[in-house]
């Protein structure tokens, strides 16, 4: 829409100016070829990544960002979270860190519903969905013998936090169980 010709990483690259957006998620053999790329042909190249953003094990081992840090010339690191809204960002920040809280702070496009049993927190999800909200779940646990909130709730999800990554929904509805505590 906007002019871009984006393109899968394995495509002979065209191009002045190159973006990679989570490059800790790049397979190695696909990261290598397009860095000798962009040095054969002098080229541009702006790396998105964050080392913490990985979904698995072996994202970890690959350690794009050390990689990708030799080669750079300049590195800008982003303070807070480009993808959410200064009042998302906001209360998350003050949820893990309490002592950032602001009590003069008024979160309108945030709501916290507390319910004592599954029923009500399953018609209350329900309800939500019906009102255009999208539903993300946790990854539920495959190991458990006794299923938690997070696994009861699997049948009314669409998505679940695997499956969002990178994306952005409008309303958003989430469950938080006894397994979210401070210490």
């Amino acid at each position: 829409q906007q002019g871009y010709n984006i393109v899968p990483p394995t495509t002979q690259i065209q191009a002045d100016i190159i973006i990679i957006d989570e490059a800790q998620r790049m397979e190695p053999d696909i990261l290598h070829t397009l860095i000798q790329q962009v040095q054969q042909q002098n080229l541009t190249c702006i790396f998105s990544y964050d080392p913490k953003q990985t979904l698995t094990k072996q994202e970890q081992q690959w350690n794009h960002a050390k990689t990708i840090e030799q080669l750079c010339t300049q590195t800008h690191k982003l303070s807070g979270n480009i993808r959410t809204n200064r009042q998302i960002f906001a209360f998350i920040t003050n949820v893990f860190d309490l002592t950032k809280r602001n009590p003069n702070y008024q979160y309108e496009q945030i709501s916290l519903s507390h319910f004592t049993n599954i029923t009500d927190a399953k018609s209350y999800i329900n309800y939500q969905k019906n009102n255009h909200y999208t539903f993300i779940n946790y990854t539920g646990t495959n190991f458990n013998d006794n299923p938690d909130i997070i696994d009861q709730l699997q049948t009314l999800q669409l998505y679940n936090t695997h499956e969002v990554i990178g994306q952005e929904f409008n309303k958003v509805i989430i469950a938080i169980d006894k397994t979210f505590y401070y210490n």
